[in-house]
């Protein structure tokens, strides 16, 4: 039986070798029976005989043999096993790539490109987030470092405001003249009650600036008035305010008495109030006060250009303090500083101008009490009378 079917895949093999493209129809048996080993799962062909009916047993007696087999089904069962074991190492190699591919097309496999757009998109994220975070940084340093130096500023310009109206002693320097005057100038409220603020602290800054410059260009010339009733306060607080100036050199103001010197020549009062104003300030009286000048002859009113003038004054670190009696008998305390000016003005150009007096008429004239006017007139305070001086006179 063994050597049958041998020459029956002899045959076959035969057969194949003849024809490879396949058994045309109405081939015989032993074609039908190859075409059964190439693919035992293809149908056989139309028109086979008894042994491909034969094989076909075969391939079936390979899933189920049936009871009482002989031994020609236990030899196809052989050839059967080998034909299936080598098809089935066929298909697993041809079936395991497709099948692989198949497996492949239904998993998601991530792609390459979207993996790094996914990369660009954090990192463009990351720098997005990293710019908002600077411009918010910046925006967050700009406003709190504007309203920081806004804060700054005005702190400095309070304690600028604070320092310049407290103690009159920490607004400058070391200056022992300044601190001298300060506090010289001080005690002059106590000892002269009712009088306006605007003489305290006008008198007080102009004093205090020219004792404060270290090269001044003119001397300090101030103007005390007064209406006649506050006669002797006149007279009493500018003393002191020149003897306060002048306080630091341990000696008394220059003081020359107009009053005393009405009627005298005006050539001759000329001159002696040249000389003693030289000589005081030589030796070291750095303030003079002139009483009543609205009472020296007009002529002699003229020395005062060497004293007070802009910029050639003779001495220039003095001070020189004016004092003018109005005609009036009061002067109001609402009078504005203006007004006062205007009334010390008008009394000069009224006496020192006076075309029926002779000296007057001689040696001064519009122009040059005009000029004289701008040298004396930088700073004119009035005076309001104290009842305890009045009565009792000044204690110099």
């Amino acid at each position: 039986m063994s050597q049958s079917l041998k020459s029956q895949n002899t045959d076959m093999s035969d057969s194949g070798c003849r024809d490879p493209v396949g058994a045309p129809e109405g081939a015989g048996d032993r074609g039908e029976a190859d075409a059964h080993l190439e693919s035992s799962s293809a149908a056989p062909p139309e028109g086979a005989g008894d042994r491909g009916k034969a094989d076909e047993h075969l391939e079936s007696s390979s899933a189920a043999p049936p009871e009482g087999a002989g031994d020609r089904g236990e030899a196809g069962q052989e050839l059967l096993a080998v034909d299936s074991t080598d098809g089935q190492s066929l298909g697993h190699s041809n079936a395991g790539p497709g099948s692989q591919d198949s497996l492949r097309r239904r998993l998601p496999v991530p792609e390459a490109g979207s993996h790094e757009e996914e990369t660009e998109l954090v990192e463009e994220k990351q720098e997005v987030a990293q710019d908002t975070l600077g411009k918010t940084d910046k925006k967050s340093l700009w406003t709190y470092g504007s309203v920081f130096l806004g804060c700054l500023i005005v702190a400095v310009v309070l304690s600028s405001v604070n320092s310049y109206y407290s103690s009159p002693a920490q607004q400058v320097p070391q200056n022992p003249a300044l601190e001298a005057f300060l506090a010289q100038f001080g005690q002059l409220k106590e000892k002269f009650p009712g009088q306006s603020s605007f003489l305290w602290l006008r008198g007080r800054k102009f004093l205090q600036k020219h004792l404060n410059a270290s090269s001044p260009r003119e001397p300090a010339t101030v103007i005390f008035t007064a209406a006649r009733e506050g006669k002797e306060t006149l007279k009493c607080l500018s003393y002191h305010v020149a003897n306060a100036y002048t306080s630091s050199q341990k000696v008394t103001a220059v003081s020359i008495d107009g009053a005393e010197r009405a009627l005298q020549d005006s050539d001759t009062v000329k001159l002696l109030v040249d000389l003693e104003l030289s000589n005081g300030f030589e030796n070291g009286h750095k303030a003079a006060v002139v009483h009543h000048f609205e009472s020296l002859p007009a002529g002699s009113t003229l020395i005062f250009y060497k004293y007070c003038d802009h910029e050639n004054a003779a001495f220039k670190d003095v001070a020189l303090v004016l004092t003018v009696l109005l005609e009036e008998e009061t002067l109001e305390a609402s009078v504005s500083p203006r007004e006062i000016e205007e009334k010390v003005r008008d009394l000069l150009w009224a006496k020192f101008t006076n075309s029926e007096s002779p000296t007057s008429y001689s040696h001064m004239d519009s122009d040059k009490l005009s000029g004289l006017w701008s040298r004396i007139s930088h700073l004119v305070l009035p005076v309001q009378p104290v009842r305890n001086i009045e009565e009792r006179g000044c204690l110099l």
